[in-house]
């Protein structure tokens, strides 16, 4: 009897430990299973990169330099704040000397956004939020904001429609815009600087 009552004991507990093995196991493979259709969902939309490359940040999308031909010396974001349909210079200037002419690059969105990087090489940025500035050279018909940009001073302003970012990148004097077109997304500071910082 007291054999009998040994037997069904152990065979009881083997049966929960069975039970909650098989549990166990089978919270980790949803887990799993979870998380690689999270990465690759993420992947396929362009929140983040697959192999060594930087991810993006949250609600950005990666960009390629070779899109567009760029003179060496200038930057190109690494990330936009949307899906890039189509990325074309607007005016092209020689690089060979100083030039005060400035070399504009479009980047056009899926939705008509327009994101704009204005580069002149040799000017220097005016920092319109110095006291210090004359009153002939003050900008005075829109609210301008002092910011940092990799550590340096830049100055951002928006009205309803668009938002503008300029600062000094090197010797190259520097101006993204940002045009919100038939989306309803309007890009703030946040977002235009870290556009800024990406540029590589």
């Amino acid at each position: 009897m007291e054999n009998i009552n040994f037997e069904e004991n152990t065979t009881i507990k083997s049966g929960k430990r069975k039970f909650w093995l098989a549990k166990t196991l089978s919270v980790i493979f949803i887990a799993a299973s979870f998380s690689l259709l999270m990465f690759f969902g993420a992947a396929e939309s362009g929140l983040i990169e697959r192999g060594n490359g930087e991810a993006a940040p949250s609600g950005f999308f990666k960009t390629e330099r070779g899109q567009i031909e760029l003179p060496s010396q200038l930057k190109f974001p690494e990330f936009v704040p949307f899906e890039v349909a189509e990325t074309s210079p607007v005016e092209k200037i020689e690089m060979e000397a100083p030039s005060l002419s400035p070399y504009w690059i479009k980047i056009e969105g899926k939705e008509e956004q327009v994101l704009r990087l204005r580069y002149t090489p040799g000017a220097r940025f005016v920092d319109q939020t110095d006291e210090n500035l004359p009153e002939a050279i003050r900008e005075t018909s829109v609210e301008i904001e002092a910011v940092k940009v990799n550590g340096k001073v830049g100055n951002y302003h928006e009205t309803k429609f668009s938002s503008i970012l300029s600062w000094q990148e090197e010797d190259v004097s520097m101006t993204i815009s940002y045009d919100r077109g038939g989306s309803d997304k309007m890009l703030g500071k946040p977002e235009l600087i870290l556009v800024a910082e990406s540029l590589k």
